[in-house]
């Protein structure tokens, strides 16, 4: 056994490619999750504003009738 081996003789390098590996799945890992999340959030965004916009339509048409009825 050498300079920069452990006792099963691995060395080093073996330990950081590992660790990158592994911080590189982790990173891509979040990064989906991220995208995901993002995705969802737009796409409710995008159904909140057509119900807000439907919602608007009826407020309004509602008081255009029941402002046509107090004038009655």
């Amino acid at each position: 056994m050498g300079f920069g081996s452990d006792r099963t003789g691995h060395s080093d390098h073996v330990y950081v490619r590992r660790n990158v590996m592994r911080s590189l799945l982790v990173m891509l890992g979040i990064i989906a999750l991220v995208l995901i999340v993002l995705g969802l959030v737009l796409k409710a965004v995008k159904w909140l504003i057509i119900i807000g916009l439907v919602a608007l339509a009826v407020s309004i048409v509602m008081g255009w009738f029941n402002g046509r009825r107090s004038v009655r």
